[in-house]
């Protein structure tokens, strides 16, 4: 029944105008993905913000194409050694706490 009902819907989709199948679509591939990360989108806003400002006050450091270019293949041909050949900092990742202990009896059983 499930089958007959998904080929009834697919037939009806492929009805409709282009636009209205993409958003269909989009819509359906959006709701595959987890739930939206409030922290997350906070805080993308701030870091393109911060990165506006430098841009506006000619403190950002900025890449010409051809650099680019040549950042991207040895990374491609070489990435084992690319992270030394790039002058941009990597974000820091905050390490989540395993199940069952916590960062300071996790940090004490590192130290010994």
């Amino acid at each position: 029944m499930a089958n007959r009902a998904i080929d009834v819907l697919r037939a009806r989709a492929f009805e409709l105008p282009v636009n209205e199948r993409a958003a269909l679509a989009h819509d359906l591939l959006a709701s595959l993905d987890d739930p939206a990360d409030v922290d997350a989108s906070e805080a993308w806003d701030k870091e393109i913000l911060r990165r506006l400002d430098q841009l506006d006050d000619g403190t950002a450091a900025l890449v010409d194409r051809a650099e680019l270019r040549r950042r991207i293949r040895n990374r491609i041909e070489s990435p084992c050694s690319a992270q030394s050949r790039f002058s941009m900092p990597r974000p820091k990742r905050q390490q989540k706490p395993r199940h069952g202990t916590s960062a300071s009896a996790r940090d004490s059983a590192s130290s010994s």
